[in-house]
């Protein structure tokens, strides 16, 4: 799991992620402070979107506004 910084040091919305071949998870704190993990795959979100989150949390730049801008499906891991 690597933390999350964006680089416009807003500490809203994730906060560490793992990238695997075919998916990224996503760890956010929730407001009760847990940490929940969203799952985004090819299968469900598909491959251009995923292809995109893994860019834009490498780069820290741009993650929480383009997933606010597209309706991408995931999981959450139980």
């Amino acid at each position: 799991m690597t933390t999350y910084s964006s680089k416009s040091g807003r500490r809203r919305g994730v906060v560490s992620y793992k990238i695997e071949e075919d998916c990224i998870t996503l760890y956010y704190k929730s407001r009760e402070g847990d940490i929940v993990g969203i799952v985004y795959s090819n299968k469900v979100s598909g491959k251009n979107h995923v292809d995109k989150i893994k860019k834009y949390a490498l780069e820290a730049n741009n993650l929480n506004s383009y997933l606010h801008k597209n309706k991408i499906y995931y999981e959450k891991v139980a």
